[in-house]
């Protein structure tokens, strides 16, 4: 699977109940919670699993036919999440290192706002995180939160 192909599937089916045909023939069944460049992100039976692109063969998920992407989508935050990630979800998402994009998405989702990448790294060079090309992050829980609390102070700010 390439990462264009799951990110459409992860925007059409977050939250959905899915099944994820692995090369090795076996399946992983479980419930959608994001991708980011290395895999497609499942919670099964309560624990997060990270699952590599390059072992996903086939995705199927418990939408209807009628309901599958037609390329007229329109894939921006709409502000209306009906499954909530917990820090949890997200401290595991983050041990797998992320690219600015994946952490914006990450974050986004997180505060229930649209944060753009470019915004994302203003507020890591003031925390003294770094940035740059082809960077990926591994946050801690700490650093996470510092980030997230920053974002917020600037916008209660506004």
């Amino acid at each position: 699977m390439d990462a264009t192909t799951a990110a459409e599937f992860v925007l059409a089916n977050k939250g959905a109940e899915i099944t994820l045909l692995l090369t090795d023939g076996s399946e992983l069944i479980g419930n959608l919670i994001s991708v980011n460049s290395k895999g497609i992100n499942i919670k099964v039976d309560g624990k997060t699993r990270s699952v590599s692109l390059s072992r996903i063969e086939d995705t199927t998920s418990e939408l209807d036919e009628d309901d599958e992407l037609t390329g007229d989508e329109d894939f921006g935050y709409d502000g209306d999440e009906a499954d909530e990630t917990t820090d949890e979800d997200i401290y595991a998402m983050l041990e797998d290192g992320m690219s600015t994009r994946d952490l914006a998405d990450v974050i986004s989702d997180h505060l229930k706002i649209k944060l753009e990448p470019k915004e994302l790294r203003v507020h890591l060079r003031a925390l003294g995180l770094g940035v740059g090309k082809g960077r990926q992050y591994s946050l801690s829980a700490t650093e996470f939160r510092m980030v997230t609390d920053r974002i917020n102070a600037e916008a209660t700010a506004s």
